[in-house]
């Protein structure tokens, strides 16, 4: 017990996170799984009853060391939580369904898999000192350590739920955007469309009119002609009548 007191008072908050006291100054902690436990009443009920003890060692020798239990569920409810809150993860070996301690080959690359995954979090001086890690590493309760985790859980999973609805809401407005886009897009088209008509239809009223014009005046220069020729014949009958008159007159 009282090593219990003196290896959880190690665990100190401070202002920029968990101060790890050693026997240097400088926060150092190392963590490994070493083994594992069955729990002979929860295997006896069906259930998962295996648990992996951890070896917490806040000083280089391991003279200031203890030992903890964390259950499978307990590493993969940090894990989703540090990954909510971080990037770059270290990932965590897979699940693989209820174990026992007859599978020998499995729990070995599962050890070595866990530890792997402790050493990348304590080395890390981010996930290091997350308040998460700090409570899984400390000795105390299992249940209230798994109670706790997942309600931290439960939280980043309504966090990401209003992320998703967030971003459901964003898509919706896309889509609706590039709808009323497509809209437009066609009553330009159309638009486009009516105005290429309009052209159409104002060569065809310029050429009508340009070929009416034309007609007009050919027929004019007919005229014209007709006029000209009309006054040539009525000055050759005012030419005759004169010299008409002339005769006569010498006659009598």
């Amino acid at each position: 017990a009282v090593r219990a007191l003196v290896m959880s008072a190690l665990f100190r908050a401070s202002a920029t996170g968990v101060v790890l006291a050693t026997g240097h100054g400088a926060p150092t902690i190392t963590a490994e799984v070493v083994g594992h436990d069955e729990d002979d009443e929860a295997a006896a009920a069906g259930g998962g009853g295996l648990w992996w003890v951890v070896q917490v060692s806040t000083a280089h020798d391991g003279f200031n060391a203890y030992r903890i239990k964390r259950r499978y569920r307990q590493f993969d409810v940090l894990d989703k939580t540090l990954r909510a809150a971080f990037q770059g993860v270290p990932d965590l070996p897979g699940k693989a369904g209820w174990l026992s301690s007859s599978d020998k080959d499995f729990l070995d690359k599962r050890k070595a898999g866990l530890s792997s995954y402790l050493r990348s979090i304590t080395l890390d001086p981010a996930l290091s000192q997350n308040e998460d890690v700090r409570s899984f590493l400390e000795l105390g309760s299992a249940e209230e350590l798994f109670v706790r985790l997942q309600e931290k859980e439960h939280f980043c999973n309504l966090a990401v739920l209003e992320k998703d609805k967030a971003l459901e809401a964003q898509r919706q407005r896309v889509a609706a955007l590039t709808g009323e886009n497509g809209r437009a897009q066609h009553d330009i088209q159309a638009l486009e469309a009516q105005i290429a008509e309009a052209a159409r239809g104002r060569e065809e009223a310029k050429a009508a009119a340009d070929a009416a014009l034309g007609l007009a005046r050919q027929q004019v220069g007919q005229l014209e002609e007709a006029v000209l020729a009309a006054q040539a014949a009525e000055a050759e009958a005012v030419d005759t009548r004169r010299a008409t008159a002339q005769r006569l007159e010498v006659q009598e």
